[in-house]
């Protein structure tokens, strides 16, 4: 497998430390493709844990609610442009005959460039309520 992805005259006369210089330097695109991909799926899997975590809260707690529900709103709801929602208090049809008696709530693990989507998101989806484990934020960016 490694003949096929690497010319074995060019490295059998090469260091240790050359192999490796060369193959970084060949192979960096994809060394980084897969860095990325490796990063990006432990930031999701972080995240599904920590949505995990807030159901068993909100089931200890008995609370009702529903998770990864699609809100639309009016205005959009001919376009079929949704936005899932990570919860709804108690559920979504509650949310459809009174939204004042519901609660919407976004889990995020941080927020870091993100907190700027959540405008965006109240707006599209009337969440009020974000549960985040970022310790950075202050009262100012609040």
């Amino acid at each position: 497998m490694l003949s096929n992805l690497v010319n074995q005259e060019k490295i059998k006369n090469l260091s240790p430390f050359e192999t490796i210089y060369y193959f970084s330097s060949e192979f960096a695109e994809h060394i980084y493709a897969l860095t990325l991909s490796n990063t990006q799926c432990r930031r999701s899997r972080a995240g599904k844990e920590f949505e995990t975590i807030v159901q068993f809260i909100l089931m200890g707690c008995e609370i009702e609610f529903q998770t990864q529900v699609n809100i639309v709103k009016k205005q959009i709801m001919n376009k079929k442009l949704g936005k899932n929602v990570d919860f709804v208090l108690p559920d979504v049809i509650k949310f459809a005959k009174d939204k004042d008696k519901t609660i919407l709530i976004s889990a995020k693990t941080t927020l870091r460039e993100r907190w700027q989507e959540v405008p965006e998101e109240m707006k599209r989806t009337g969440v009020k309520h974000i549960i985040t484990l970022d310790d950075s934020l202050s009262d100012k960016l609040i």
